[in-house]
């Protein structure tokens, strides 16, 4: 019998024609279906009977559940994006990982509170990089390229500037983490020599074939590769290069504002008005020509807010045009708008279970560009769902409007609804 009595809601008139089966037997096989079968469609008739006999308490309760999940998801901080990247990715239950946490809490209960608050914030300095292209020619590591490099970064390094705060701002150690000038200039750029003399040609071939040597020998592990482009693999010939080096910037944010105030102004009247990024000067590369050179420089945060607002606007434009589509196809604005709101809210609901579930920390604004592949999920989902309720009406000659329309027979039609997408809903 059917849990809320009678018999199932498969089972009635409309059954013949739609090719319905009663929950308990298979009809192709005359035999018992599995527990777990018949346990699942026992469930799947209450939840029919329910949604066609209490359609408003159905749906309201269905909107005050999803309110309730973005509600769970942002007051447990799952939403929240990643502020300590380099331990996001950290195994929770790992040996390592407890060590590691074991120790941070010592030290913080080691620390007095005078330390914390006076604690340097160039204990943690930021990166920039130096991108340079040769501005005529495809090979970067020429004389004259190198000598204006190095008259661009011996700028950089000043004492006390900010620039590489763990030195100092001496050249020295891991200060520049990586620079062609250090490599071909070597002790002339450790003394800061602005002055930068022109390197002969048969030097700066020798220190070509020594980096082609260790690049060969140690592949992209190589301390060189990181100045190379893939082409100076069997031609010794790159058309860029770049440096890195670290700032005492307080935060990623305030990395441009660090540059504009305590680096740009060193620099000569041509120099820092190309890199305030002049619309004359710079190129659809955003470089800016520095003599023989073009050259940029860009930081994490400076690319990520690059690269912010066009995203964003496309993912907008998605979601109204989702949208659009969907009340198209639907004939019904306000279906469109839960179907769109049930979409969207897929993405906290799966940030519980990433962040909870699987315990993965690491959460960033291209985890929420995942709303292309949801809403092209979602849409079809409700689109399959749709067009197979419209081809049961159909085979039925039923036309629901008019009324006068048994509940069984809606039962049924809902149910046989469920069972034909369900494969399919479920494999998206």
């Amino acid at each position: 019998p059917h849990p809320m009595g009678g018999q199932p809601p498969s089972c009635p008139a409309i059954r013949p024609r739609v090719g319905l089966s009663c929950p308990m037997t298979d009809e192709t096989e005359g035999q018992p279906r599995p527990a777990w079968r018949r346990k699942a469609s026992a469930a799947l008739d209450v939840y029919v009977a329910l949604y066609v006999e209490r359609p408003y308490h159905c749906f309201g309760s269905c909107c005050l559940f999803l309110v309730a999940l973005v509600g769970v998801s942002i007051g447990t901080g799952c939403m929240n994006m990643t502020l300590d990247q380099d331990n996001a990715w950290r195994v929770h239950e790992g040996a390592s990982t407890q060590a590691y946490d074991g120790w941070l809490r010592a030290t913080e209960a080691a620390m007095s509170t005078s330390l914390r608050s006076n604690a340097s914030s160039d204990d943690k300095p930021r990166d920039i990089v130096l991108l340079y292209k040769a501005g005529s020619g495809s090979n970067i590591f020429t004389p004259e390229h190198l000598r204006d490099i190095c008259r661009l970064e011996t700028r950089f390094l000043r004492p006390n500037s900010g620039v590489c705060p763990e030195t100092g701002g001496s050249a020295s150690g891991r200060c520049p983490v990586a620079s062609p000038v250090h490599t071909f200039y070597g002790s002339i750029f450790r003394a800061l020599n602005q002055s930068c003399p022109l390197l002969t040609q048969a030097s700066v071939d020798s220190t070509v074939s020594a980096i082609a040597e260790d690049i060969a020998v140690k592949g992209s592990p190589s301390d060189y590769a990181w100045l190379l482009t893939p082409a100076f693999v069997g031609t010794n010939t790159s058309m860029y290069t770049r440096s890195m080096f670290k700032i005492g910037a307080e935060t990623r944010e305030k990395t441009e504002q660090f540059l504009l105030d305590e680096i740009f102004p060193h620099f000569d009247p041509e120099m820092k008005y190309g890199f305030l990024r002049s619309a004359f000067q710079g190129d659809d590369e955003k470089m800016v020509r520095l003599h023989s050179v073009k050259v940029r420089v860009y930081y994490p945060f400076e690319e990520f807010m690059r690269m912010l607002p066009p995203d964003f606007t496309l993912a907008v434009g998605s979601i109204i045009f989702v949208f659009l589509t969907m009340w198209l196809h639907l004939g019904s604005c306000f279906m469109a708008c839960f179907g769109m709101w049930q979409i969207v809210v897929s993405l906290p609901f799966a940030a519980i279970i990433y962040r909870k579930v699987f315990m993965v920390d690491y959460f960033e604004f291209l985890h929420v560009l995942v709303v292309y592949l949801v809403l092209g999920v979602g849409a079809d989902d409700i689109f399959v769902l749709l067009d197979t309720w419209r081809h049961i009406k159909a085979e039925n000659g039923v036309q629901w409007g008019e009324g006068g329309v048994k509940p069984e027979t809606m039962k049924a039609a809902l149910r046989e609804t469920w069972v034909r997408t369900a494969g399919a809903i479920f494999n998206t």
